[in-house]
């Protein structure tokens, strides 16, 4: 899906709503993405993706994004955002209101973003609901997370130093989860 370019450039307060769409891939074994973003100040409202590797590919000029009941499902990735190399100004204030990723094998892959998910549920997946590299920063607020069969670590917080743009203000990397219930099944 493709969108006409606002008219200030990158940076611009484009704010298209993007209301009720559903997508659905080939299947979570084949190489696709369900939605790829590359622009910023977007509101997506009741977007239901399925059936993709990648449900939801945030990139770069990807900031200030809401996404409010947004449905990701039977995926292996619901979500990746910041991902190298391609990572120019983006991930800043990337913000899930309710919703939910469920049937995933992992969670949120967050390579260098600042995400947060406020009554969030992810739900089914097989392994990490959150992986976070670089100056990755992910909170959940009054949330769910329901893991079958966890094969790797609950939360996967690695850091290296030759991440592009470490350092300075947004040089540091952590997961942040309050008044949520988790439920993991060995």
């Amino acid at each position: 899906m493709n969108q006409a370019d606002g008219g200030d450039g990158d940076y611009g307060n484009k704010a298209f709503p993007l209301d009720g769409v559903t997508i659905a891939g080939p299947g979570s074994g084949q190489n696709s993405v369900g939605l790829f973003l590359h622009d910023n100040h977007q509101l997506l409202r009741g977007l239901t993706i399925h059936d993709a590797k990648i449900g939801l590919d945030l990139d770069s000029y990807s900031f200030s994004e809401k996404l409010e009941g947004v449905s990701i499902y039977d995926t292996t990735w619901p979500v990746v955002c910041g991902e190298s190399p391609d990572n120019t100004d983006s991930g800043e204030q990337i913000d899930f209101i309710g919703g939910a990723l469920f049937n995933p094998t992992y969670g949120i892959y967050n390579l260098g973003c600042e995400i947060h998910l406020k009554g969030t549920a992810i739900d089914y997946l097989t392994d990490e609901p959150f992986i976070n590299t670089g100056t990755a920063s992910t909170t959940m607020e009054d949330g769910h997370i329901d893991v079958a069969g966890l094969s790797g670590s609950f939360i996967d917080n690695a850091t290296y130093l030759d991440w592009p743009g470490t350092g300075g203000c947004n040089g540091f990397t952590y997961v942040s989860i309050h008044d949520s219930r988790c439920s993991i099944v060995f």
